[in-house]
């Protein structure tokens, strides 16, 4: 039989889970994530976040010419994933989505709920154009959340990722 301490009511424990799954966003991240320094980790709160090699963006140039549009693959690696979310957000310069995967708002960009199925086992990847501004204000900075998901849709035992890069 199920029981529950003492201290605890069923009612606090359905409140406690009822919370906790509005709080899962399947059709991407609220925008205002990317205002502050926690990202994800505003709503996935379970554990910190990790950086390294599982985010990476493949064709972020060296040295951006201004004005130059460049084709962005953002990449999230991890064992554990079963479904995938990211945020980016970049100094300078504008986001464009290439298909449904991915949506943006001027220097920020988001995975859709299209967008949330991995692409590969462990492995899930968004494409993006980025433009750069007319006059390059260095450093660049691009601020890249991933979030490797369990698939339950609620912000508890997801794995999530942060990694910056600044040009040059």
């Amino acid at each position: 039989a199920f029981r529950l301490a003492a201290h605890i009511s069923i009612p606090s424990v359905v409140a406690a889970f009822a919370a906790a799954t509005t709080l899962a966003n399947p059709n991407g991240a609220e925008w205002t994530a990317l205002d502050d320094a926690e990202g994800c980790l505003r709503c996935h709160f379970d554990s910190p976040a990790t950086s390294g090699a599982a985010l990476s963006i493949v064709g972020l140039p060296k040295e951006p010419e201004p004005g130059q549009s460049y084709l962005l693959t953002l990449v999230l690696t991890d064992p554990a994933l079963v479904n995938a979310g990211f945020m980016l957000s970049v100094s300078a310069g504008t986001l464009d989505p290439t298909d449904e995967r991915t949506e943006t708002i001027g220097q920020q960009a988001r995975s859709t709920r299209a967008g949330a199925s991995p692409t590969g086992e462990g492995r899930a990847e968004w494409q993006l154009n980025w433009r750069a501004p007319a006059t390059l204000p260095l450093p660049l900075r691009f601020d890249l959340w991933g979030n490797a998901g369990n698939d339950d849709l609620s912000p508890f035992g997801d794995t999530i990722h942060h990694r910056t890069w600044r040009i040059p």
